[in-house]
């Protein structure tokens, strides 16, 4: 089905350049009162997750794609496929570690994600924006010179084995969350609060 690049909405799924997109941000510009409108877009490729910034005329068709999102559970990994279920159903989904690898150092056992269907096939995971992880490893001490904004960092190993910077009074053992796209440090979190 084809529509206009005018009714974009984040979420809006359409094919561009033969490639499924989603739409993640969109702003509606007018050009004056003899210039048309144009819808200036960013866009996420739904199986690489490349992002892409895409202005289009208003009027522009492009094909709309039909998308299906389900809440599963992370179950484990075996090399090949990642695995996961349907809490309410049990039934177990499988992708190729390629469509996940990125995701995967995010991720626990009992994690919930959301799986992205096209075409009643599934392709991808969508991770959480935050993700709570115990760290494992870090050091004590902390090289004065390795600040950011003012703050001292220093390098904390997660549960999942991924490494962040975190702050210098961050400590092993403690819960933190950590933003699962810029793959930064967000906040200490209470063990109470979990």
């Amino acid at each position: 089905m084809m529509m206009p690049a005018g009714e974009f909405k984040n979420g809006t799924a359409f094919k561009y350049n033969g490639e499924p997109y989603i739409v993640t941000k969109f702003q509606h510009l007018k050009l004056g009162k003899s210039g048309g409108a144009r819808m200036v877009t960013k866009v996420r490729n739904i199986i690489n997750g490349k992002v892409l910034d895409i202005t289009f005329n208003s009027i522009d068709k492009v094909e709309k794609i039909e998308t299906e999102m389900r809440t599963a559970q992370y179950l484990y990994e075996d090399g090949s496929y990642a695995y996961f279920m349907d809490p309410a159903t049990f039934e177990q989904t499988e992708l190729p570690i390629e469509a996940c690898q990125e995701d995967l150092k995010f991720l626990k056992p009992e994690q919930k994600v959301t799986i992205l269907k096209l075409d009643d096939k599934p392709v991808k995971a969508v991770l959480p924006l935050k993700v709570t992880l115990r760290v494992t490893e870090t050091m004590d001490g902390v090289d004065r010179g390795n600040t950011a904004g003012g703050q001292v960092l220093k390098e904390a190993t997660l549960e999942t084995g991924v490494i962040v910077k975190v702050p210098a009074f961050i400590k092993t053992g403690e819960l933190i969350n950590v933003n699962t796209e810029t793959e930064e440090y967000v906040e200490r979190v209470s063990e109470d609060t979990k």
